[in-house]
């Protein structure tokens, strides 16, 4: 006989604990394995088609075509070489397709205490989120120390939920909205992929522990990241938060893809 049993809701209903086992059902498996095959058979397709250099460092450059707006950031970040002036101007190039407009999704697990509750001290729960922002590579000429294509920042309005255990007040144990920003870290892996750390604070409105009114909140964002061909990021952060009272604080684990316009 086949012991089990389902927990949470929404995605929680996706997952049968048998025998201490997390299984995944068959459906939902398919669907996850489907997504990752199309993902791996676009994503090698478009890394090569935008990753090709702007400039070949290894050969003359030719300065009578070269863009004009190139040459004060030559100047401030002091190239002289042929090599060195191709390589700043393929990360200049490469920073303006990492510059726009992002928006993202996620999902991942919330684990968090309850100390105004003696008989509630951790739940864990599937979380969930949305952002939509704007990041940008590009450095001011006012701040050489920045890199072109390796140190950028983003800001966004960002969402996150969860359908943790505590049920009583709209189905939801967490909810969340607020603004956040994060400095961005890439470095290259080979042509076409990156690699790199995420660190940001965020502030926001949130429910949570069944309390009908929102409070004030904090949040500290630490992760890291891959690249490809410059527009897809993908993403796994740990976003820890704190209410204002400092009485609650959670911790989610979130895997994500963004996309930047």
């Amino acid at each position: 006989m086949r012991f089990g049993r389902r927990f949470g809701r929404g995605f929680g209903k996706s997952l049968v604990l048998v025998r201490d086992r997390c299984v995944i059902e068959p459906a939902r498996a398919l669907f996850l394995a489907s997504f990752l095959l199309a993902f791996i058979a676009i994503a090698p397709n478009t890394a090569s088609a935008e990753s090709t250099p702007y400039l070949d460092p290894s050969k003359p450059i030719d300065y009578d075509k070269l863009d004009l707006s190139y040459y004060p950031y030559i100047i401030a970040y002091k190239k002289t070489t042929d090599a060195e002036i191709a390589t700043l101007v393929n990360d200049l190039e490469a920073s303006s397709k990492k510059t726009g407009i992002f928006v993202g999704i996620y999902g991942g697990w919330i684990f968090h205490n309850a100390t105004s509750d003696p008989n509630y001290l951790i739940d864990n729960a599937f979380a969930y989120g949305l952002k939509a922002g704007y990041q940008s590579f590009f450095p001011s000429l006012y701040d050489t120390l920045s890199i072109p294509n390796k140190v950028g920042s983003r800001i966004y309005l960002q969402y996150l939920g969860s359908n943790a255990k505590e049920l009583n007040y709209a189905d939801i144990g967490y909810s969340g909205i607020g603004v956040s920003g994060d400095v961005l870290v890439d470095l290259p892996v080979f042509r076409g992929l990156e690699a790199g750390a995420i660190m940001g604070l965020g502030l926001f409105s949130m429910t949570y522990d069944n309390k009908p009114n929102s409070t004030l909140g904090g949040m500290i964002n630490v992760g890291f990241d891959f690249v490809i061909a410059t527009k897809h990021r993908i993403e796994t952060e740990l976003k820890i938060i704190i209410n204002d009272k400092l009485d609650w604080f959670g911790a989610m684990t979130m895997m994500g893809y963004s996309y930047v316009f």
